[in-house]
């Protein structure tokens, strides 16, 4: 997976600041790692010790050029635990929040025991 640069934001609470819900300013605290799932590519912000993790539409692939449609929530939770899946981590999500437009923070709880990382 390749990690993008973010700006970081000194004391943030989440992983996450932004504008309120509908509004389109966005930073992540700690770097996202680019994912793709679901036939597009997302913005993954993990951070384990908190049992949060932040997913964000890339809204300007690069493959188009062109705004992404907007997706529902249940698309965004898909991505969360395919993503926590995918590092080996068996988790559920336990609650969710509308951080800004096309971007959902998400809490999960892993199960002790973790699962194999697939290749």
């Amino acid at each position: 997976m390749r990690v993008l640069g973010a700006m970081i934001i000194a004391g943030a609470p989440s992983a996450c600041s932004g504008s309120g819900i509908g509004g389109t300013e966005f930073k992540f605290d700690i770097p996202p790692t680019l994912f793709n799932a679901e036939n597009a590519d997302w913005l993954v912000a993990d951070k384990p010790d908190n049992g949060k993790i932040v997913v964000q539409r890339d809204l300007m692939p690069a493959a188009s050029g062109r705004p992404g449609a907007p997706m529902p929530q249940q698309s965004f939770e898909r991505v969360a635990v395919a993503y926590l899946a995918k590092t080996g981590r068996a988790c559920r999500i336990n609650r969710s929040s509308q951080v800004v437009e096309q971007t959902w923070e998400f809490g999960y709880q892993c199960s002790a025991r973790p699962i194999a990382k697939k290749q």
